[in-house]
């Protein structure tokens, strides 16, 4: 922020990243947010890895319920 000489100043609560004291409260949040989504990846990981090696893994791509739903009502109006 400092090479755009940039702050954030809270209206609800006593933070402005313009001071030291607001500077190390923005780094500890940030260090905890990215603590919270390493853990949450690692979570995730162990997870699908406990699935694979149960055989419980499958995988879908992105809108592959919704297609399947439209191709089950495509073969329920046939003939």
């Amino acid at each position: 922020m400092d090479v755009a000489k940039a702050s954030f100043v809270s209206v609800t609560q006593s933070f402005n990243t313009a001071t030291s004291m607001g500077r190390l409260t923005l780094n500890m949040l940030l260090s905890f947010a990215q603590f919270e989504r390493e853990v949450t990846a690692e979570r995730i990981r162990d997870k699908i890895a406990a699935s694979k090696s149960r055989g419980f893994y499958h995988t879908r791509t992105v809108g592959s319920h919704s297609n399947n739903v439209a191709g089950r009502r495509e073969q329920k109006q046939g003939p």
